[in-house]
């Protein structure tokens, strides 16, 4: 069995079993996907957009999917698609982006799309009109609200919570000053909501964090008791 090169992707047992590049100069298209494994079932995952992600952060992603997945049990393995762009470009030319992304991706039938850090379902809404399947799709279309019901927060305040109980000091979060870095895309208004800290100083850190929202997140403080 012929030796792997030094630029061929480091792979388990599990995967990656697909990394793909993707490039389209007529649309400024430059993007990776990673299918990490399909063991269960077509690969589902989110689409990043940032102008500074990686092929490694692209295949760390998928096998996060992978474990996610199956751990919730679905009949779904993980992977995970990165698109070098700024996600605060014009709507018009992200929407041009996000459609020539999806007809790239048209023969890759084991992956299915859905939103994560600079998409949203609206992007998801334009990938679906080009090739028919995605993910995290408006309600217009019969997809869940995600942004509206805050699971990405939700999440991450139930993680957080969890971890604080597991600190080496065995100590729980309250009472105790938490400094969080976060993507302005993952939701940190109903982070704020559910965390149970106090008092809870947020740092909001994105591409383009909205200018009415950033004060009100950044003095957050909430306490449970």
């Amino acid at each position: 069995m012929p030796e792997a090169t030094a630029s061929f992707i480091e792979a388990d047992a599990l995967g990656p079993e697909k990394v793909v590049e993707l490039h389209d100069p007529r649309h400024g298209l430059r993007a990776i996907v990673a299918i990490d494994n399909t063991a269960a079932g077509p690969a589902i995952g989110g689409c990043r957009m940032a102008p500074n992600v990686s092929r490694d952060e692209c295949i760390r992603l998928a096998r996060a999917m992978t474990l996610k997945n199956a751990a919730a049990g679905l009949p779904h393995g993980g992977g995970k698609s990165v698109i070098f762009g700024n996600s605060a470009m014009p709507l018009g030319d992200k929407e041009r982006l996000l459609r020539a992304f999806a007809r790239a991706i048209r023969h890759l039938r084991d992956y299915i799309v859905g939103p994560d850090m600079g998409t949203d379902e609206e992007a998801m809404a334009w990938i679906r009109d080009e090739i028919g399947r995605a993910v995290g799709l408006p309600r217009v279309l019969g997809g869940i609200p995600l942004d509206e019901i805050g699971a990405t927060g939700y999440g991450l305040a139930i993680a957080a919570e969890v971890a604080g109980r597991q600190n080496p000091e065995g100590q729980h979060f309250l009472g105790r000053q938490l400094g969080l870095k976060l993507r302005i895309e993952m939701a940190p208004d109903r982070f704020c909501q559910e965390i149970p800290i106090a008092p809870l100083h947020l740092v909001v850190d994105g591409n383009h964090p909205p200018p009415h929202e950033a004060p009100r997140i950044s003095s957050a403080r909430r306490s449970r008791h």
